[in-house]
């Protein structure tokens, strides 16, 4: 059963795949008929047209987040088996992305070129991780969640700690006193707020872990099954 479950799977993978591919063949076309001046059938020549091999290791070699679906499908009109490689690939650089947190960060830290936010990032996480020991990819999000919404809270904390000391330089000049600027005001208030949301963020990652801790359910055998911290029998003895 867990067998044609995971077949199902994969050829339902290799279908919505094989759209998708078809389509960014079909709005390539579309591409070049509009801004190309080519014909139709010019354009659709040339999408089609077979790589050369040249061409078709670049495409196997290149980084696999640069990978487009145009690409998958040139690697496929050379070699279908090369393509279904390639997409293995991808599809493990982005398991391996997951599993090590770097896609959690990346969406609190774009910037690539430098490492400091994403060092902190994955410092936070490896922490909180220790803490919790997460065994399954739904704990492993909450850590995540946890772990972006906390980064978040600091950044917005040091932030509004750089307004508010400029705003207390501005008023430490008692012969050029100026009253707060609505604007500075606001800023301060949205630093304030945003720390506070990410706050509340972390607090609400923090229980839905401890929560789905808490109501687990365990079955350790046909008449016991453990729920949280408390032992229910599912057979009454004699």
């Amino acid at each position: 059963m867990a067998t044609e479950i995971i077949d199902r799977k994969l050829r339902g993978q290799a279908v919505a795949i094989g759209q998708i591919m078809a389509k960014a063949k079909q709005d390539l076309t579309d591409l070049f008929v509009r801004h190309q001046r080519m014909t139709r059938e010019q354009a659709i020549a040339y999408v089609n047209e077979r790589p050369a091999p040249e061409r078709a290791r670049e495409l196997f070699n290149a980084p696999p987040s640069a990978t487009t679906w145009f690409d998958l499908t040139e690697l496929s009109d050379f070699d279908p088996a090369m393509a279904a490689e390639r997409w293995e690939r991808v599809i493990d650089a982005a398991r391996d992305e997951l599993a090590g947190g770097v896609w959690a960060a990346k969406a609190v830290d774009p910037s690539d070129d430098k490492c400091w936010g994403h060092a902190q990032f994955l410092a936070l996480r490896d922490d909180l991780s220790e803490e919790w020991s997460p065994r399954n990819g739904m704990e492993r999000a909450l850590i995540d969640m946890m772990a972006q919404s906390l980064t978040l809270r600091m950044r917005w904390m040091q932030r509004l700690v750089v307004l508010d000391n400029l705003e207390s330089l501005n008023q430490s000049t008692p012969t050029k006193y100026e009253t707060p600027r609505v604007d500075m005001f606001q800023t301060i208030e949205q630093a304030s707020a945003m720390a506070d949301r990410f706050d509340r963020m972390f607090m609400r990652a923090l229980r839905q872990l401890r929560d789905l801790r808490r109501y687990t359910v365990v079955i350790q055998s046909a008449h016991q099954v453990n729920i949280g911290q408390q032992q229910v029998n599912t057979v009454e003895s004699g």
